[in-house]
């Protein structure tokens, strides 16, 4: 997603129920220092810098 006000992109992450739910708003590039994750795989699909 992208902040419309500043242009900064950020990842809104919806954890599974399992996990507690919760939903956070996180900037894309610390999202994806997180780990390899399934999360982290389908942003890097996405974004076309799969490894």
């Amino acid at each position: 997603m992208r902040d419309d006000r500043t242009g900064d992109e950020y990842v809104l992450h919806s954890a599974n129920p399992s996990s507690g739910g919760a939903v956070t708003r996180i900037e894309a590039p610390a999202f994806l220092t997180l780990g390899n994750g399934p999360e982290q795989q389908e942003l890097r699909r996405l974004l076309g810098t799969a490894n």
